[in-house]
Parts: C-alpha cells; structure tokens; sequence
C-alpha cells in the first residue's frame, strides 16, 4: 500500500509539474500567476470573511472534484489551512512574499514558490486544479 501511493505521489508530482510547464509555454508574459491564478484565494491572506451561513454551504460547480462537492466552504477552508501549517507555510510568511514580490515579474516570483507545496499537497490529497485556482 505504501508503494502504492509513493507510486502515486510521484505520478501526481509529475503531472502537476507537466501542468505548470505548459502553462508557462503558453502564457510566458504571465509565469506562474496564470498557473496559480486564484489559488491565493482559498489561503487565509486572500479568504474573504464569509458569514457562517455561507461557510456552512456546499458551494461547489460541477467542475469540482468529487472530495471538494462533498465539503462545505468551512471543511474546505479547514483542509488548506491544515496543509499550509503541516507544511510550515503560515500566513505570515505568504503575505511577506507577497509584499515583497508585488509587481515583480511572475516568472521569478518567490511567492509563487511558496504557494507551491501548498498547492500540490492539495492536489495529492484529492483536489483538482478548479478547485484550487477556479
């Protein structure tokens, strides 16, 4: 089983990273901020405050994965922050990169990077890439 989802992980890796290269041939000008595109949104520097009755919905369009139509914007929102601290990315840390790097060419941009890990640990764990950038 362990080898299984080595096996997996690896695939996955693979394919997100197949993902990104074509996304920076097609759209050079634009780096990594197409790729990532809104997925600065779901993390707590971009969250809006929803009230609780939004965040107990299931808000989730049929471009979703399976594990993201099954959660509501509260168990969603829960899952990212759990990633981010798991993997000792906290809020802080983004929103310093963020500063930093505004207006820096997207290409080069650390705050990019730093969402990175983010990003694939989501995507290892059953999330699509709608339901991270869309």
């Amino acid at each position: 089983m362990i080898a299984e989802e080595r096996q997996n992980t690896k695939e996955m890796r693979a394919r997100i990273e197949m993902e990104i290269q074509q996304s920076l041939k097609n759209y050079p000008e634009r780096g990594l901020a197409n790729f990532f595109n809104n997925f600065y949104l779901i993390l707590p520097i971009g969250r809006r405050k929803f009230s609780d009755e939004i965040m107990d919905q299931i808000l989730a369009s049929e471009l979703c994965s399976e594990k993201r139509k099954g959660q509501t914007l509260r168990e969603f929102f829960a899952v990212v922050d759990k990633v981010a601290a798991e993997l000792g990315i906290d809020a802080d840390a983004i929103r310093i990169q963020q500063g930093i790097l505004a207006g820096a060419n997207p290409q080069e941009s650390k705050f990019f990077e730093l969402l990175r890990p983010i990003y694939v640990r989501l995507r290892e764990v059953g999330y699509n890439h709608f339901d991270l950038t869309g």
